[in-house]
């Protein structure tokens, strides 16, 4: 990911979410040197994530796809991506937040070998209030 790229990523991260991420957040990510990306082809942007990088652990923080460029895989490359990234840094687990509400991502997930470790009581906002977080993570 690049400081061009982000009012593609702002742009998607406000069609897909209800409580996006303003671009200065993924600023300040690209200036603390996280593991930012994008999949891109003839310069749009199709999926784009952040995850930071601890001793011993890396945390997915966001993981998008554009919405009408959903179903193409592109979750998946991305994602293995990052579980690749990690292991390049003999990183031993990545974890990541995600809705209950989003069966999708869900699947995803779980087809990758994440496994629920634990829920954040209403970490989200929603529509009515707020709704948790399953905690995921899987060994590298």
């Amino acid at each position: 990911m690049l400081t061009s790229d982000l009012s593609q990523v702002v742009q998607i991260e406000q069609q897909a979410f209800p409580s996006p991420w303003p671009q200065e957040v993924f600023g300040d990510c690209l200036k603390a040197g996280m593991s930012c990306w994008v999949l891109a082809h003839n310069g749009l942007v199709d999926a784009y994530g952040v995850m930071s990088i601890e001793m011993t652990h890396a945390h997915i923080l966001n993981v998008c796809v554009r919405p009408d460029a959903q179903r193409h895989g592109f979750g998946r490359r991305l994602l293995a991506h990052f579980i690749g990234v990690a292991r390049a840094h003999r990183v031993k687990t990545v974890r990541l937040e995600v809705r209950p509400s989003n069966t999708a991502a869900l699947r995803l997930y779980t087809s990758m070998g994440f496994t629920e470790i634990g829920r954040r009581k209403a970490y989200y906002r929603a529509a009515q209030g707020h709704e948790d977080a399953l905690v995921m993570a899987r060994r590298v």
